[in-house]
């Protein structure tokens, strides 16, 4: 389980993370204080990443005196001495630590509407934060199907679902698209001859339900192989993380979503960065060769 966990964590927290170019970052000296990350897996398992704001490493400068991030640095700023836990329904579980900076626990999502607590504190330097989140109901994809179109050049694909939203109170909705080899467990259990990693992740809300009550959406996007092994979510979630999301994706830089800095993002940390969600989702595995 351990080996599980771990593999699917490194999708999210680490992926984007490779880029050879350094970015240049040019900041003020701010306090030090912990940022914090979540992500769920189908299956109700919760994995949180901790680490440092830029302040509690020594940055390098370049020649004009900027702070220079280099993500091969990413392991710096990683909380190896946090005591992660989870308070609901009268319970405290406390998360395992997979990796440097991340700790997961499988089955605590359970309770549809109940309040989540997260505790953190790192023992190395006593910085301590909290986030609550309210477990949203799952929801579905009311149709959802799929149309390859083949050029000379490429391979289009055409994605088509809905979503039948409860119009009685707001909702929000986050759809991740990514491949297998994006996700080492589900690599290992499909054949994947493509070697680049797909990851796509996109937002909505019920502004754009249609008359009958459903979001509809068709999407098209290249495909790096049209033999790929797709893999579709679906997660409601909070109006909060879904503006916390919403400013990320305009950042355009992963690092930022670890880090917390320097991108002023919404966030529901109490003295930290990042932001705590829990939701369910639900998720669909495409192979592409067949369609």
């Amino acid at each position: 389980m351990k080996y599980l966990l771990y593999s699917i964590v490194i999708l999210t927290f680490v992926t984007a993370c490779t880029k050879t170019k350094p970015l240049i970052i040019n900041l003020p000296e701010t306090e030090q204080k912990l940022a914090i990350s979540s992500v769920v897996i189908p299956g109700n398992i919760l994995a949180v990443s901790v680490s440092y704001s830029f302040s509690a490493l020594k940055n390098a400068k370049d020649s004009m005196g900027n702070n220079v991030f280099d993500s091969t640095l990413y392991q710096q700023f990683l909380v190896s001495h946090a005591l992660v836990t989870i308070s609901y329904n009268g319970k405290t579980d406390t998360l395992s630590k997979l990796a440097p900076g991340i700790y997961a626990s499988a089955g605590v999502l359970q309770l549809v509407n109940a309040n989540y607590t997260l505790n953190v504190y790192d023992s190395a330097t006593q910085l301590r934060v909290f986030a609550n989140s309210t477990m949203l109901q799952k929801v579905n994809f009311d149709s959802l199907y799929f149309e390859k179109e083949r050029t000379a050049t490429d391979t289009t694909l055409k994605v088509h679902f809905s979503v039948a939203d409860n119009l009685s109170e707001e909702n929000y909705y986050m759809v991740s698209y990514y491949n297998t080899v994006a996700s080492p467990i589900y690599n290992s259990v499909f054949s994947n001859p493509n070697k680049n990693k797909f990851v796509l992740v996109e937002l909505y809300s019920d502004k754009v339900v249609e008359a009958n009550g459903k979001i509809k959406v068709d999407k098209n996007f290249f495909i790096l192989d049209e033999n790929d092994t797709l893999i579709i979510e679906l997660a409601n979630i909070s109006k909060g993380y879904y503006e916390f999301l919403s400013a990320y994706k305009k950042s355009d830089q992963l690092i930022y979503q670890l880090l917390g800095e320097p991108v002023n993002l919404p966030t529901n940390i109490n003295i930290g960065y990042g932001y705590f969600s829990t939701f369910n989702p639900s998720f669909k595995i495409v192979d592409l060769s067949k369609l």
